[in-house]
């Protein structure tokens, strides 16, 4: 795959649904379709029904993520947001500027840590959105004593 190349497919040739990526090159039980990538960067498409298939470029990035933050306890818990034009596929949670969690769940559970929260979306292409910003957290003794949004 080219960069930004999505694999896909469409029953109308005019409409788009991208296709998930597999971890091996056989599609699971139950899954109607994936694709797998190569080491020498061919893909397979493997589908259980007919219709046209291609790789689409997304070139464009996914919008800034929403992020409703809420304390409990000793835990963050962070709810995302988040629209792109193709599909987001997986997000990254930063504290601080540093990378330290990335997730293909739109919710995640964190340690209370003090600090900036930030979380960007990005897509199958490799798209990222711009930073959104999900918390910052005054933390005394384990416990968060102040949250802001």
């Amino acid at each position: 795959l080219a960069a930004g190349q999505v694999p896909a497919y469409s029953h109308d040739g005019s409409s788009w649904t991208t296709i998930p990526r597999l971890s091996s090159d056989e599609l699971p039980a139950g899954q109607a379709d994936g694709y797998f990538v190569y080491e020498d960067g061919s893909v397979d498409i493997l589908t259980r029904h007919a219709t046209l298939f291609g790789l689409l470029l997304d070139t464009q990035a996914p919008a800034q993520p929403k992020v409703t933050a809420r304390v409990m306890g000793k835990k963050l818990r962070l709810t995302i947001h988040a629209k792109d034009n193709v599909r987001v596929a997986s997000y990254q949670v930063r504290l601080n500027g540093k990378l330290v969690k990335r997730t293909t769940h739109a919710y995640l559970v964190l340690p209370v840590k003090a600090g900036r929260y930030q979380v960007v979306a990005v897509d199958a292409a490799g798209n990222k959105s711009t930073k959104a910003s999900a918390a910052v957290l005054l933390v005394r003794s384990g416990r968060a004593i102040h949250l802001a949004g």
